[in-house]
């Protein structure tokens, strides 16, 4: 059990500490796609909720192997802008290796065509980059889903930064 004066320590550091001042820190440690997906958000003016969830797969329950369940099958992150809160933003989390795949999984949910008649969807892909000998730092590949003139599901670049 932490003392009280060390329990105080710490508060104190967290205020003069310049990293506690970031609205959002990078995760420590091996960090997954959504935390730092969530971060990005955060740091950028929007209120995030995070919809995956973990489900037991066994009969043991949480004691036994977790999958996670997305909301709808293909979200990880609702985020809304403090500012500009018209559109409600869908976003699929997944790592570099696994983009494509995160691109044939929306394609066949039906569900996502009506996502996108009234919200916005994004799949956000997390790897780290760097030049030979350099230091790799973590790089977003944005990529934003939309509806066609057909009514197919279609990817295109965003029309912003993140």
């Amino acid at each position: 059990m932490p003392s009280a004066a060390r329990f105080t320590r710490e508060i104190g550091n967290m205020s003069t500490n310049p990293v506690n001042k970031l609205s959002t820190p990078e995760p420590r440690g091996r960090s997954i796609p959504t935390q730092r997906t969530q971060a990005r958000l955060r740091e950028r003016g929007y209120e995030v909720a995070n919809c995956e969830r973990k489900v037991p797969i066994s009969g043991r329950g949480f004691k036994g192997r977790l999958v996670t369940q997305d909301l709808f099958g293909f979200i990880d992150t609702l985020a809304m802008h403090k500012e500009e809160w018209k559109r409600l933003l869908a976003i699929q989390s997944t790592d570099d290796s696994h983009h494509a795949t995160r691109r044939a999984k929306i394609k066949a949910n039906p569900l996502v065509k009506l996502w996108l008649r009234q919200c916005a969807l994004e799949i956000w892909s997390w790897g780290k980059k760097g030049g030979r000998g350099q230091r790799k730092l973590w790089t977003l590949r944005r990529e934003r889903v939309v509806l066609d003139s057909e009514g197919k599901v279609a990817f295109e670049p965003p029309n912003d930064t993140m």
